[in-house]
């Protein structure tokens, strides 16, 4: 078997469950971690993580300090014999420097790393970005629009470009779980859809445009409010809970702070409706989650999210803004969906049914291990 390097953040469950697959085909696998790895996470706990290399500088040394992170990278894969470098998101600095022309290298894009109005546009970035795509014997993207969007960098890129969605647990994100403990705990009561806004705390998702549309529905159809605030801006979600309470919708609105991995599937679950407007977006797993257990997606009209979203039969897309044409519109959409319990049951079905037919976790299992034989089997050659 080989001995694989993981190359990532390790900032989230999602990233660590990614990095460990080719334990799965009884690889040995080694990390090489940009930030503190989570020691407790159980997604690691029943095999060797023999290395993790902890940056934990302050931001304005590492820049000037990265220069010795190669050396060290270097002298890691040199020590424990890797056999092939498998990097996720796609940005990295310096550190692919490191990596011996020998290795076959594989990069896993995430959206925001490839794409000109997310993370790809800063100063420094698209360079190095552009030389570890061009380094890399494979790269793997979740979507068609993400497969365009490599290709529209570079169309040469497109023949080792892979289509791996990673997939989720559908024994474990599946509908018809118990609610009635997390209900209890925020205060719910049985009767009112529950919305749910299950992106990160910061406002590039929006959130007070969710917020202010809601407050326009809520009395009359009765619904509740879950906030989601993993990963925070702090004054942003100070300025949330301001708005809530000018809005007259504080007793409506709940703020779930980080909701566990685990217990992710039981929010899905009681939730109606899941809410995400981003100006732009990969195709988050996140949303793979939700339609999984059932719950009715509302999202921005992004051409990231159709194939797997149809408008107005598994899903509305709602134009993405933040004027009061916007939050209009938002409005409306819930106020629709909520009162269509009917609908919500069909497309209920009908998600559950696309995420067991593209995203299932067993199938892209196996397809990340088949081209891990594959590029190890013939080393440089994809």
């Amino acid at each position: 078997m080989a001995r694989i390097l993981i190359l990532d953040a390790v900032v989230s469950t999602l990233s660590l469950q990614r990095g460990i697959v080719g334990a799965a085909g009884g690889h040995t696998i080694h990390w090489y971690a940009l930030a503190p790895l989570k020691a407790s996470a159980p997604e690691i706990a029943s095999i060797t993580v023999s290395y993790a290399a902890r940056i934990q500088r302050p931001t304005f040394a590492k820049r000037f300090l990265m220069p010795l992170d190669v050396l060290q990278l270097a002298t890691l894969i040199r020590r424990l014999k890797i056999d092939l470098i498998h990097v996720h998101f796609a940005f990295a600095y310096l550190l692919p420097l490191a990596f011996p022309p020998s290795l076959p290298v594989v990069v896993t894009t995430m959206g925001g790393d490839i794409l000109a109005d997310q993370f790809y546009n800063g100063r420094f970035r698209p360079t190095w970005t552009n030389r570890l795509l061009e380094r890399a014997n494979a790269i793997t993207v979740k979507s068609a629009f993400l497969d365009a969007a490599i290709t529209n960098i570079n169309p040469a890129w497109g023949e080792k470009v892979e289509r791996i969605t990673w997939g989720v647990d559908t024994r474990h994100f599946r509908p018809g779980l118990d609610t009635s403990e997390i209900r209890q705990r925020h205060n719910l009561p049985e009767q009112g859809a529950i919305l749910f806004d299950f992106r990160l705390g910061e406002p590039f998702y929006r959130k007070h445009v969710i917020l202010k549309a809601f407050a326009r529905i809520a009395a009359e159809v009765g619904a509740f409010l879950l906030i989601a605030t993993y990963r925070a801006v702090p004054a942003y979600v100070e300025s949330l809970r301001q708005l809530a309470d000018s809005l007259g919708v504080t007793e409506r609105v709940r703020f779930v702070g980080a909701i566990p991995h685990e217990e992710m599937p039981l929010y899905l679950n009681l939730a109606d409706v899941n809410i995400a407007i981003p100006p732009s977006d990969g195709l988050p797993q996140s949303l793979y989650e939700a339609m999984a257990c059932g719950s009715f997606p509302i999202m921005s009209d992004l051409p990231q999210y159709r194939g797997l979203l149809e408008h107005g039969v598994n899903a509305v897309l709602v134009p993405a803004g933040e004027d009061d044409t916007h939050i209009t519109a938002l409005a409306d959409a819930l106020h629709r969906v909520v009162n269509d319990a009917d609908w919500r049951r069909r497309a209920a079905l009908d998600n559950r049914t696309r995420i067991l037919s593209e995203a299932d976790q067993e199938v892209e299992t196996r397809r990340i291990l088949t081209l891990y034989e594959r590029l190890l089997a013939h080393g440089h050659e994809v």
